[in-house]
């Protein structure tokens, strides 16, 4: 939810041209955190996977906060 916060007029803009998709990594947002070890692997594996198994094609990234560990 943050995310969306800090980038509501970003995603509009970038959408008027691009697809966009706002993903919320486990360990972040406003939900109840689960019992395992959140680092920049469990990240960096969200996100390949998001992009293999729904954007399925090559994409670009953008982000914030811990995105450079990814």
């Amino acid at each position: 939810m943050i995310f969306l916060l800090v980038n509501r007029y970003n995603i509009p803009e970038l959408a008027k041209t691009h697809t966009v998709y706002a993903m919320d990594l486990l360990g972040f947002g406003w939900s109840e955190k689960a019992l395992i070890e959140y680092d920049a692997l469990l990240w960096r594996d969200q996100v390949a996977d998001f992009v293999k198994e729904v954007v399925g094609k090559p994409a670009v990234l953008a982000g914030n906060r811990c995105v450079p560990a990814l």
